[in-house]
């Protein structure tokens, strides 16, 4: 059975940062944000392994096994989209005392709390659960051509582009992503939100057409006690860390200099 991975960039000691990815699963789209990051930071990067029976409990404890593998017991966690269902988990763990890992903040990278609309994620999780491997294959070809025109501005982005889609590729991985949408589509980590007081950061496109980032930001402002606030990107759209990456990582470093 294939399981999660950890890469670990930089020396023990400096701010932790723990990027948890998307429904895709790795970190490919996240290159260029780690490497704006600098050096100034120890850089994890996690990929979920494909897997369609696990639930979120059980991703969120097999990263925290292999951060604590990994010599990394506390820092920031960086949670993009569905990251941000795992990066709310890992929180209620720590709460309930199963891992003495310190979460010091999340900040939030297209990422929410309960998924605004269930019923889209619901359809959209039916539709790509029946669609044949053809169609699977053009959707994919059409993605990277998107990705390629919109994101490919430098040799690193469209390396990051090319790279994805070579993992998209391999066998299960369709599969692992359409259980991620359903486990999106069932999870309400409300009550962890309600009661953290650690510092809540987003970051957010403007031109997001996956989350709803108004309603999520309205949400957290009134209900969360840890929510510090959020940045806006004007030209970004869900994935505003591939976008952005030099002002995210700024933005980031910010926050954990408590200068945000």
């Amino acid at each position: 059975m294939e399981t999660s991975t950890c890469r670990v960039r930089g020396k023990a000691g400096l701010p932790t940062v723990t990027y948890l990815p998307g429904a895709h699963g790795d970190a490919t789209l996240a290159g260029a944000f780690g490497a704006a990051l600098g050096d100034g930071v120890r850089w994890v990067e996690i990929d979920y392994a494909r897997s369609t029976s696990v639930g979120l409990p059980a991703i969120a404890g097999s990263v925290l096994e292999l951060l604590g593998a990994n010599g990394v017991h506390e820092g920031w966690l960086v949670a993009e989209s569905f990251g941000s269902q795992v990066a709310w988990e890992i929180i209620a763990a720590v709460g309930r005392g199963e891992s003495r890992f310190q979460v010091h903040g999340l900040i939030l990278a297209g990422g929410f709390v309960r998924y605004p609309f269930r019923w889209l994620v619901g359809s959209a999780r039916a539709a790509s659960a029946n669609l044949p491997s053809r169609a699977v294959a053009l959707l994919l070809g059409g993605f990277v051509r998107w990705a390629r025109w919109i994101h490919g501005s430098t040799p690193e982005k469209r390396a990051a582009v090319e790279s994805f889609a070579a993992r998209r590729r391999a066998p299960g991985d369709f599969a692992a992503l359409t259980h991620r949408l359903r486990l999106i589509r069932d999870n309400d980590p409300r009550p962890t939100a309600r009661a953290w007081r650690g510092p809540v950061w987003s970051l957010a496109g403007r031109w997001d057409a996956v989350v709803a980032m108004p309603l999520v930001h309205r949400w957290l402002r009134r209900e969360c006690p840890g929510w510090r606030g959020a940045e806006v990107f004007a030209r970004s759209d869900h994935m505003v860390l591939m976008c952005q990456p030099e002002r995210s990582a700024s933005a980031v470093h910010r926050a954990i200099s408590g200068g945000w």
